[in-house]
């Protein structure tokens, strides 16, 4: 399969990686948009993004002295210096990703690169969208553009459950 995966990416013109929360769980963000808990079932799950911030913010605010330590601190893993390392390679055009964690840019994939199209905990002109939000528009329109030009999707660390941003795997 890895083999297959590696003529598609060499031949493309146009590749898209359409990336979910599976891709930074193994940086200890936890997969907080999954449905399926069975998949969890006897693991201690490690806090979403946001609700270990949330967590923190309330630790400092009853004066408790948790050893917590900020998601925002975790670091790219292998599967993000690959992405990184595809990019500088001319074999990926755009990441599209539902991850707020910022673990691309720390693998050194430039911003630009990036789309970000849920939000993003690292930059304040990014903000994150609720589950009921409207994305920006700015990157709605990346995102049909990577959605009409791609002729390959890669979809890594994401169910592909329904997601509007979905298109951009499901169309190629």
């Amino acid at each position: 399969k890895v083999a297959h995966l590696a003529r598609l990416v060499r031949t493309a013109r146009c590749t898209v990686v359409y990336a979910g929360a599976g891709l930074s769980t193994a940086a200890g963000i936890g997969d907080y948009a999954s449905s399926n808990a069975a998949a969890h079932a006897g693991q201690e799950k490690a806090p979403s993004l946001a609700a270990a911030l949330q967590e923190k913010i309330a630790d400092k605010e009853v004066g408790g002295g948790s050893s917590f330590k900020s998601p925002l601190c975790a670091q790219p893993t292998l599967a993000h210096r690959v992405l990184t390392a595809l990019h500088g390679a001319g074999r990926m055009h755009r990441l599209v990703q539902q991850n707020h964690d910022g673990l691309p840019q720390k693998a050194g994939l430039p911003q630009s690169a990036v789309n970000e199209i849920h939000g993003a905990c690292h930059d304040p002109s990014n903000p994150v969208v609720p589950m009921n939000g409207d994305l920006r528009s700015v990157l709605f329109s990346d995102l049909l553009a990577c959605e009409e030009g791609a002729d390959l999707g890669v979809a890594v660390g994401t169910s592909l459950c329904g997601m509007n941003a979905d298109r951009v795997v499901t169309t190629a």
